[in-house]
């Protein structure tokens, strides 16, 4: 009955093309929303480390630091 009112309900799960277009365009949307993350991140770390070293904390201790913070986060 649905395929009598709205014929194009009835072609869009069998067109294969359509599937490909719509999984391209949320792959490619997906991928931009990743990149914007990653920068964003990427700002707050930089942000953090500058903070760091203006209030004194010496290189060394930071990277000490930054190790121990990765291998926390891998136990977890």
């Amino acid at each position: 009955m649905q395929a009598l009112a709205f014929p194009a309900l009835s072609r869009v799960p069998t067109d294969e093309r359509v599937r490909i277009d719509m999984l391209a365009m949320l792959e490619k949307v997906q991928k931009e929303r990743a990149a914007e993350v990653i920068d964003v991140l990427y700002d707050y770390c930089a942000d953090i480390i500058f903070a760091c070293l203006e209030l004194g904390m010496d290189e060394d201790d930071l990277i000490e630091a930054m190790r121990d913070a990765r291998v926390a986060q891998r136990r977890r």
